[in-house]
């Protein structure tokens, strides 16, 4: 049994929403198109049984939502994010990180994924 990488269907799953601009694992040198959603994944071993295969995978998951403040407030995004992962069994908290010049929600998400089920479940 091998560790599932969720990166790819967090991607997937954020760009199928059409909410997003762009979707990107790091910070742009600039930002100027809105909104955009940064993403950061952490996995570690939550279960590991008598073989040394990994049964069950911790996940961290970190959304940076950028908005424009002339667009106003991200909240009905972030909203609808949190709604679509908490579906998939993942505990999801949001809060607001305005910056200077742009609206920010930070969404974190946490869940173990059991490798073998195909299953999110919360922590």
């Amino acid at each position: 049994m091998s560790v599932i990488d969720l990166k790819p269907f967090i991607v997937k799953t954020l760009q199928g929403t059409n909410l997003f601009e762009k979707v990107m694992p790091e910070f742009p040198e600039t930002l100027s198109d809105f909104p955009v959603c940064i993403y950061q994944a952490i996995h570690s071993p939550k279960l590991i049984d008598m073989t040394g295969s990994e049964v069950t995978t911790e996940w961290r998951i970190i959304l940076e939502i950028y908005g424009s403040k002339e667009k106003g407030t991200l909240s009905p995004l972030s909203n609808e994010v949190q709604s679509i992962f908490s579906q998939m069994g993942l505990e999801v908290k949001v809060r607001d990180a305005n910056t200077v010049k742009n609206t920010r929600s930070i969404l974190e998400m946490s869940g173990v994924f059991h490798n073998d089920l195909n299953i999110m479940y919360p922590n």
